[in-house]
């Protein structure tokens, strides 16, 4: 597949590494695989010399293990809620990514590389390039039963902030 060779959409599908990720809080796990698109990628640098990318996860699944709620690891949330094992649910979202010191390739491909956003990056814009993600938003949705909470939204300043939970007490 080809990268970007304009400012149309890119559909990677492609797993979340990792078991678990600071920014979900320490009970989410993201655990399917998660439809990638990196949409708008810059072909040429802004004045600065960055380019700007937004990366989109569409249909996203997670299951929870016990411990606490993802509020509950906000310094601002409900300390001493918490989520039960097993829980499952979808997950979407979003990620700005500015990316500074590379070079956009035209003939760069994502046929394998891309399956993480540092993976795009060093993959598109050169193994130089490094990248800063200023501005995200997750919207996150459960289901079972004994949930207290369902929805919880982890997002930075810039698209409204954390509100909500997933917690069974």
């Amino acid at each position: 597949m080809n990268a970007m060779m304009n400012r149309s959409s890119l559909k990677l599908i492609a797993p979340i590494i990792g078991p678990r990720n600071a920014d979900l809080g320490q009970s989410l796990r993201q655990n399917k695989c998660s439809a990638r698109r990196v949409k708008g990628a810059a072909t040429s640098p802004n004045a600065g010399g960055t380019y700007n990318v937004t990366e989109t996860f569409i249909s996203g699944r997670f299951t929870t293990v016990a411990g606490p709620s993802p509020d509950a690891c906000d310094p601002t949330g409900v300390k001493g809620s918490t989520i039960a094992d097993g829980v499952t649910g979808s997950f979407s979202g979003n990620f700005l990514i500015v990316v500074s010191n590379g070079k956009f390739d035209p003939t760069a491909t994502c046929d394998s590389g891309c399956d993480t956003t540092a993976g795009f990056v060093v993959t598109v814009y050169g193994p130089a390039a490094t990248y800063d993600i200023p501005s995200f938003g997750f919207t996150y949705h459960a289901k079972g039963p004994g949930l207290v909470q369902r929805e919880w939204h982890n997002a930075s300043a810039h698209q409204g902030g954390n509100s909500g939970d997933i917690r069974t007490t």
